[in-house]
């Protein structure tokens, strides 16, 4: 079953992107939030100027390798730290063992740990300053 082209969440509508070579016109209608759209606590989402990767790996197998290496490529655009609770280098870079170790808050955290450290990993960045997506 395809999915919808648009779905509909609190009277806001998010549609699928559009296939490359689409209309301008249309990329542009389609691109522009509904009237009245709360965008203001997305930023950190959307546009992240520092992020942290909570279960940075040096294993190409696992997930926290996937976003440690993703995170990494984009660090010219925001600063990005590795947490390993090992304190292992990971893609090259120092780690730190808990987000807690950071100088500052960070405005996203991606948790990527076996499920029973998940709350803790969470907890720490919450004490430590990273804020929830309001």
């Amino acid at each position: 079953m395809a999915a919808p082209d648009a779905v509909a969440v609190q009277g806001h509508t998010a549609r699928r992107p559009l296939p490359a070579g689409a209309p301008a016109d249309v990329a542009t209608a389609d691109a522009a939030p509904a009237s009245g759209f709360p965008t203001d606590g997305l930023r950190s989402l959307w546009s992240p100027r520092s992020v942290a990767v909570v279960g940075a790996s040096d294993n190409p197998a696992k997930w926290g390798h996937w976003l440690a290496s993703g995170a990494l490529a984009g660090r010219a655009r925001r600063e990005v730290h590795l947490v390993n609770r090992s304190g292992a280098e990971v893609c090259g870079v120092r780690t730190v063992r808990s987000v807690r170790e950071l100088a500052g808050p960070v405005d996203l955290t991606a948790v990527v740990v076996p499920a029973p450290g998940v709350e803790r990993a969470v907890i720490d960045a919450l004490e430590a300053g990273t804020r929830p997506c309001s």
